[in-house]
């Protein structure tokens, strides 16, 4: 991966996780 070279884009990818979770939690409930 290019986390290493590209800080910002590990957090990113933390958000857009953040997203798909906060969806299936709620298709979930």
């Amino acid at each position: 991966m290019l986390l290493c070279k590209q800080p910002g884009n590990l957090v990113s990818v933390l958000h857009s996780t953040a997203l798909v979770l906060c969806k299936l939690s709620r298709q979930h409930i």
